[in-house]
């Protein structure tokens, strides 16, 4: 929007360098002109971003794709509805009515949003007419692509279709069909439950679920245990009217559950994170599986589809990240495996909390979908200047079935997010966890602490924990990024060859140094051991490090690690 600032527009300054040059002739400060930027810049990301999430919705299925053209449509409509009032929306009220572009539109429509909730813009700074006419051109578009894609039905869906004859072809099979979007999966969920369709598939409509972030933990473990008794406990169900077939489910269903008794899973799409798919993947070939085999079908985007998302690029690079870091025993997506540990592999698959941390910072495995959902939707209640304003150090108090203790949030340039068990007396960090006690609804009742908890000792006793780990973190070696961290390990699985090399990348490189070694780690993924030597040999000599002789302790001893306290939890039992 700051782009049709009459200023701005009518002297046709697109380039950032422009900009601030004219900015800065106009008298304004250092500061102000980096902050405009700033909002240029995240604006410009915030359109790729969406582009993204669009693209993303069509490699998912006709139907998602569908309900997000809907809604920006409805948007727009909205937008220009208001624009021909003279009023122009700000970003708060953007977020309110539209951010939530992301996992899951739903068909409900948009929120009402009244004339006394806007804080609009005045129009008299903008290129109005321009807007408007740009405006009008999107809703053209969109009206179009709504159009095209009202001809595309459930019979003439190929992907769809495609879905149908695989799920034939497995006859008798327990089947998982996974999925990104619950919208999709609804689609595909409805669709498989057709009478037409269900005499194909030749079993009763009765044995087919869903599992999905609007289906209840309580009603979601019957349907689990409907699905594979014998792996969670319940043989009497097995081979009754009771046990399920086919399950469909997002990824809601991808962390730590037994589903043993089925050999077949289908990802109908893909998502951005290859642990994910390990994730689902793991929750069927598990110790105790009675299965030699475990069947995985994928479905992937188009050809044109994926030359814009690079989907499958992107998998396949990190999955071969993981596969040099600590191997993978079995294909995946069709890559050639690399088994270092089949121990660790398991451990993946059995879901080891130690070794799903660690690939989380391999593979920047996000903390989970539904977090940021429903921060999104918080956002689109609430606005994020209700966010802005609770001042750091507040705290809550909720009740958590078997568990006592505080939950701590502090941050100074990173968050840490910590849980004091007051039966055991330990810190958990790990943020799922943490995630998982303080989760609530928004109408969940405030519970008080105990009157014997002194909650700020616990405070205390959390922040210093905090500092002492870090301060033991600094006299250690630097953490190495990636992908000089794969490199080291397969540098030192070499060995003799590759030893000059391992002082040398043993060393944190620089952040520009990185983006370079990793387009040539990327690119040396089909050539021989001697040939990838030669590569890393040439980029030492190009790139020189000063190895450090200090002592790291010294400093460490001397630097002051401050930690602002940004809120805290009571959790009592």
């Amino acid at each position: 929007m700051d782009l049709y600032r009459k200023d701005i527009f009518q002297r046709k300054l697109r380039d950032f360098e422009q900009i601030k040059k004219y900015l800065t002739e106009r008298g304004w400060s250092e500061e102000k002109i980096h902050q405009f930027l700033m909002k240029l810049g995240r604006n410009e990301s915030v359109i790729a971003i969406l582009k993204m999430l669009f693209l993303k919705r069509l490699e998912s299925s006709v139907k998602a794709f569908r309900i997000s053209v809907e809604r920006l449509l409805k948007f727009q409509r909205k937008f220009l509805e208001f624009l021909e009032k003279g009023i122009l929306l700000d970003r708060e009220t953007y977020s309110k009515i539209y951010l939530p572009q992301t996992e899951d539109d739903n068909e409900e429509g948009l929120p009402e949003i009244s004339l006394d909730q806007i804080k609009n813009i005045n129009p008299d700074e903008y290129e109005i007419e321009e807007i408007k006419n740009r405006t009008l051109s999107d809703i053209q578009i969109l009206e179009e692509l709504k159009q095209k894609l009202s001809l595309i039905s459930e019979n003439n869906d190929s992907k769809l279709q495609k879905l149908v004859e695989t799920v034939i072809s497995l006859k008798n099979k327990k089947i998982v069909i996974f999925g990104y979007f619950k919208d999709t999966m609804r689609y595909v969920y409805n669709y498989l439950k057709r009478e037409d369709i269900i005499s194909k598939i030749g079993i009763s409509s009765d044995k087919i679920s869903i599992i999905d972030s609007d289906i209840l933990p309580s009603e979601r473990k019957n349907r689990i245990i409907r699905f594979s008794p014998l792996s969670n406990g319940h043989p009497e169900i097995k081979d009754t009217d009771q046990e399920l077939q086919i399950l469909i489910s997002t990824d809601v269903l991808s962390e730590g559950q037994n589903l043993q008794d089925a050999d077949t899973i289908i990802n109908y799409d893909l998502p951005w994170n290859p642990v994910k798919i390990i994730q689902r993947i793991g929750r069927l070939d598990r110790i105790g599986s009675p299965h030699d085999t475990i069947h995985v079908y994928n479905f992937f985007p188009e050809d044109e589809l994926e030359s814009i998302l690079n989907l499958l690029k992107r998998l396949y690079n990190k999955l071969e990240a993981i596969n040099r870091s600590v191997g993978l025993d079995v294909s995946i997506l069709g890559e050639t495996p690399n088994p270092k540990d089949f121990g660790y592999i398991t451990d993946i698959f059995d879901a080891k909390k130690e070794v799903l941390d660690e690939l989380e910072e391999i593979s920047e495995i996000a903390i989970g979908e539904f977090l940021k959902d429903e921060i999104l939707k918080y956002i689109q209640s609430e606005g994020t200047k209700k966010l802005q304003k609770i001042p750091n150090g507040v705290g809550s108090g909720i009740k958590r079935e078997g568990k006592k203790g505080v939950f701590v949030a502090f941050k100074n340039d990173k968050h840490y997010w910590c849980f004091y068990d007051l039966e055991t007396g330990k810190i958990i960090e790990n943020r799922l966890e943490c995630i998982r006690l303080i989760k609530c609804d928004k109408n969940e009742p405030y519970v008080p602490p105990p009157d014997d908890l002194d909650v700020y000792q616990i405070i205390r006793k959390v922040k210093n924990y905090i500092i002492s780990r870090l301060k033991t973190q600094e006299v250690k070696p630097q953490k190495l990024k990636a992908p000089q961290s794969y490199i080291v390990n397969w540098l030192q699985a070499i060995g003799e060859p590759a030893k000059h090399l391992l002082q040398y990348f043993s060393n944190p490189l620089p952040d520009i140094y990185l983006k370079e070694l990793k387009k040539l780690w990327n690119l040396s993924r089909n050539l021989k051991p001697e040939e990838i030597i030669k590569q890393l040999d040439d980029f030492k000599n190009a790139h020189p490090i000063e190895i450090a002789t200090q002592n790291p302790q010294k400093e460490s001893t001397e630097k002051e690690i401050k930690l602002k306290l940004v809120g805290f939890i009571t959790i009592t039992n």
